[in-house]
């Protein structure tokens, strides 16, 4: 016979909900499940607090309306740190503000980036070039600017 797991919390400790506790001490964050300690952090760092719930969420823990009603944080919020967390795991959480994975092009293939630059060699402007290899001026533009193409102006 399975004995009932009693939420057995610290006193001065807010509840999440039945299984899932947190407690502040000076200048960090304890999380408990249970009377376990699993997680901590810094009380500033948000990176932490993301990959923390988020980990929570997807391991069954907590639902995510429990973080949006103690944290008062947004449930889109929620939603895309969990969305991070089954995706990325840890390292989508690390990444510096404003770093983004490098695209490449799945339209400028590497026959149309050999065309565009015999097209440009030949003096030809952004618009013919882009008009006659089938793709958008922006989407050749946007190669030149990351380098993968070098546009050679054309001599009056």
């Amino acid at each position: 016979m399975n004995q009932e797991l009693l939420p057995v919390f610290l006193p001065d400790a807010t509840i999440i909900n039945n299984l899932v506790c947190y407690q502040k001490n000076e200048d960090r964050i304890y999380y408990f499940v249970g009377c376990e300690p699993v997680f901590s952090h810094h009380i500033d760092d948000k990176m932490e607090f993301k990959y923390i719930t988020s980990s929570l969420v997807t391991n069954g823990k907590c639902k995510q309306v429990d973080i949006i009603r103690t944290f008062g944080v947004s449930k889109i919020g929620v939603k895309r740190w969990a969305k991070v967390y089954r995706e990325e795991g840890i390292s989508g959480f690390t990444k510096k503000k404003g770093e983004k994975i490098k695209r490449t092009g799945s339209v400028l293939t590497d026959n149309k980036l050999k065309q565009a630059q015999k097209l440009f060699d030949e003096g030809e402007t952004r618009t013919d070039v882009a008009n006659e290899i089938g793709v958008l001026r922006d989407t050749l533009v946007k190669a030149i600017y990351d380098g993968r193409i070098i546009e050679t102006k054309k001599k009056i």
